[in-house]
């Protein structure tokens, strides 16, 4: 790391009247003096409820600086250390919780804005061991994921939950078959429009900060936003069959461009390993594989295209879901949802083993479709039960059911654990069936919409809460309607697992488990979209 001198920085001025007049008075200042006054406190990481990094954790008492009269000075000197991204700070002033000091973050980029100025940073030794950081991020307004959520948000409120629900009420109520383009259609939209896309775009803003690796370019996030989306939208309409012209092709083509836009994204998270700064462990294990395994469904959608159907989706789900979202989802938790739910940080030998469990568990349940074998069959759903109880040991999320903040945020993520457990069970029943015990018809079926709804959505909705809103620098718009969509989403999960019941009255209480899921969605959409207000709009 480059040394920046005493001389070097007179620009910055510390908290505190007689220093800053010595400064505006031009006089020289040696070591000794700058280590007296910068000593005040070290900077904290508030956004995303990111932890400190590990150099200012050691520091104990950093820097806190604003930019003074020279500032364009100290901004070269800075800029010119050509050094890994680390934490984040943010634009503007930033009060802290002891001491009355001010900090801003300088450089062109510090514009007054939202939550999207905080900058990837880079400690920088001055006069022994005080640290000042490194701007590294694009300025205000810059912020590439919006677009994925809300395109995300999109395909969940129309095809994904609107067709879902009247697919349901047509097969379980009213007892009338269903084409299988529709199902299809739902599936995509549901996996790769919302959960998919949902996932890439918080990743733009999340990754560079977990690996402590560059921003991606511009070119890069506009071209992939526009093939993912382009690839979503004309994969849905090639399921419309006689009704659309050349719906086959446009099928294959759409899943063509998906296929290749989720791995040139699992691609930029490699390079993220290998570029990134930060000590590799667990969570960043989990979120470059999750992201292959996003890949990997892909790869299986696009062949189910070419091949007319001779590709289980049995296989596409466990890839996607599983595979994917399930690694993304345990990842992300390993840093903001031990900070929600205020729980101890598992020891890194047992993520390790819960990493390798769960990536043996997907590859399982991938494979086990094409193989047709009761007895492989069986093998998935018992590998992935396992893998569902080892999260739960491994995490202990009973631990937090004192925490609360207000809102239902802490409750759709312990939420979601519960379903995890429910979903555990009935794999267990499911691998049992399939040698021999009796099961219901519609067991996997409900397993299956279990973890969609129960584990991956309620838990993607409970982080979405406090990020969505944390990423623009603001609170949460509507936490009320927030609360009635977790409650919603909750009752619909129940209200699916009726269908278990082997009586007609069970098939006509979960037919209404769809409508119920599209209001929840809706609420808790509404809520995540009034978030996302411009920023001229922010008080």
């Amino acid at each position: 790391m480059a040394a920046v001198r005493a001389r070097g920085v007179d620009g910055l001025r510390v908290a505190g009247g007689g220093h800053r007049q010595r400064q505006r008075a031009g006089r020289p200042r040696g070591d000794d003096d700058l280590r007296e006054r910068l000593r005040v406190r070290a900077l904290r990481v508030h956004a995303l409820h990111l932890r400190p990094s590990p150099e200012a954790r050691r520091a104990g008492q950093g820097a806190r600086l604003h930019a003074g009269g020279a500032r364009q000075q100290a901004d070269r000197q800075l800029h010119h250390a050509q050094l890994p991204v680390g934490g984040l700070v943010p634009a503007g002033r930033v009060r802290h919780r002891h001491g009355g000091g001010v900090a801003r973050a300088s450089g062109r980029g510090a514009a007054r804005g939202g939550g999207d100025g905080r900058r990837a940073v880079t400690p920088t030794p001055l006069a022994h061991g005080v640290f000042v950081r490194r701007v590294a991020t694009p300025a205000v307004g810059s912020a590439p994921w919006p677009p994925f959520v809300v395109f995300a948000l999109g395909c969940a409120l129309s095809v994904g939950s609107v067709v879902g629900a009247i697919d349901l009420w047509h097969l379980r109520a009213a007892m009338e078959a269903v084409p299988t383009a529709h199902h299809r259609a739902h599936a995509v939209a549901q996996v790769f429009g919302f959960v998919g896309l949902f996932i890439v775009g918080i990743s733009l803003h999340l990754a560079p900060r977990f690996f402590g690796g560059p921003l991606p370019r511009p070119a890069f996030t506009r071209g992939l936003a526009i093939a993912s989306m382009v690839g979503v939208i004309t994969t849905v309409a090639g399921q419309l069959g006689a009704l659309l012209p050349w719906s086959d092709a446009l099928a294959a083509g759409g899943a063509a461009v998906l296929a290749g836009a989720l791995a040139a994204w699992a691609l930029w998270l490699g390079q993220l390993w290998v570029l990134g700064a930060t000590e590799k462990q667990s969570l960043h294990r989990f979120l470059v594989v999750g992201a292959a395994w996003w890949a990997v469904a892909a790869a299986c959608w696009l062949a189910s295209q070419l091949r007319s159907g001779q590709v289980p989706l049995d296989a596409v789900w466990a890839a996607a879901l599983f595979g994917g979202a399930g690694s993304w989802l345990i990842g992300v938790f390993l840093r903001a949802g031990l900070c929600t739910l205020q729980l101890p940080h598992p020891k890194e030998r047992a993520l390790r083993r819960l990493f390798i469990a769960w990536q043996v568990a997907a590859l399982v349940g991938v494979v086990a479709p094409w193989v047709a074998s009761r007895w492989f069959v069986a093998l998935g759903c018992f590998a992935q039960a396992v893998a569902c109880a080892l999260v739960l040991l491994t995490l202990r999320p009973w631990l937090s059911w004192r925490v609360s903040d207000g809102t239902l945020r802490p409750r759709a993520i312990q939420a979601s654990f519960i379903f995890m457990a429910v979903f555990a069970g009935l794999e267990s029943w499911a691998a049992a069936g399939a040698l021999g015990v009796w099961a219901p018809a519609l067991l996997r079926d409900a397993a299956r919409h279990v973890w969609t709804l129960g584990v991956v959505t309620l838990m993607l909705f409970g982080f979405a809460g406090r990020m969505v809103p944390g990423f623009r620098g603001r609170p949460l718009r509507w936490p009320r309607i927030y609360d009635v969509g977790v409650l919603g989403l909750i009752v619909a999960v129940a209200l699916r697992l009726v269908e278990l019941l082997p009586t007609r009255a069970g098939l006509s209480v979960a037919a209404s488990s769809g409508g119920v899921a599209l209001l929840a969605i809706a609420a808790l959409s509404t809520a995540l979209l009034g978030s996302l207000r411009p920023l001229s709009a922010r008080a």
